[in-house]
């Protein structure tokens, strides 16, 4: 915090920033030296899409600098442009988080071991198995998962080593360590489904985005089993890297005799 902030408008009505406005506004007003301009700090760093709204891109994707307009009589200027930056971002997330994606993150919360396990809730565990994870789990270990559950909820938030747990995956970590993993095994494949959300997500957009390099016009009409191979190469850079071109070619021979000679 300064003791002097630098002057800004016409020679006759000189306005600069004020200290006081940091307690007024608390908790996301940050003030920037370099361009004496404010800005919402969580709204600049987690967004950079310019929005054609009146008003949605101060604070956020352009800095505020009208000191003038801060207290308007009774009336909070900063306000109303604040509030247009969040309306802004808040629609921005809605489009993200659609409803699928919502219940499915609300549901794998049950998971959270925090606060000793409060928000863990049978059937909603059961559910996310069942809506989400079908193919992972047969008809007769949906039913199985209930009953681990219930003697799941009355076991591991009461043993000393899993109670002050704060993440799922230090929850992971605790079942194996403490061997519960094995008797809890639908429970815990469950948590593994979980964790794995994440990187399959990335995995699934890196795929998309390595299309539009992969997929081009001249190689419109290759087949899916050669495209899928062609991507696996081209999205696990750091890994194919590891391989030499006579690596691949030993390999090749190994598989069968070839007639052509490769080297």
């Amino acid at each position: 915090m300064l003791s002097k902030y630098p002057l800004f408008g016409p020679t006759n009505h000189l306005w600069h920033f004020q200290a006081s406005w940091f307690q007024q506004f608390p908790g996301w007003l940050e003030y920037s030296l370099t361009v004496d301009a404010t800005f919402c700090l969580p709204c600049y760093v987690f967004s950079c899409k310019p929005n054609n709204r009146f008003g949605a891109n101060a604070f956020t994707v352009k800095e505020f600098q009208n000191w003038k307009k801060v207290n308007d009589g009774k009336k909070m200027c900063i306000i109303d442009v604040f509030t247009a930056a969040i309306d802004s971002q808040l629609q921005e997330l809605n489009n993200i988080f659609n409803d699928t994606t919502m219940e499915l993150l609300v549901l794998c919360s049950t998971l959270d071991p925090r606060d000793n396990y409060k928000l863990f809730k049978v059937d909603d565990i059961c559910k996310l198995a069942a809506k989400f994870y079908p193919d992972d789990f047969t008809e007769q270990e949906k039913l199985y998962l209930r009953i681990q559950l219930q003697h799941y909820e009355l076991d591991v938030p009461n043993h000393s080593e899993l109670k002050k747990l704060l993440t799922i995956a230090e929850l992971s970590h605790g079942l194996v360590k403490t061997e519960k993993y094995e008797i809890y095994h639908l429970v815990f494949k469950l948590i593994r489904l979980v964790l794995t959300l994440l990187v399959s997500t990335a995995t699934i957009e890196r795929s998309f985005l390595a299309m539009k390099f992969v997929k081009t016009r001249l190689r419109n009409k290759m087949e899916d089993e050669y495209l899928a191979d062609y991507l696996v190469t081209y999205i696990e850079k750091r890994t194919a890297i590891q391989f030499s071109t006579y690596s691949i070619i030993d390999y090749f021979y190994d598989m069968k005799e070839r007639r052509a000679r490769l080297r």
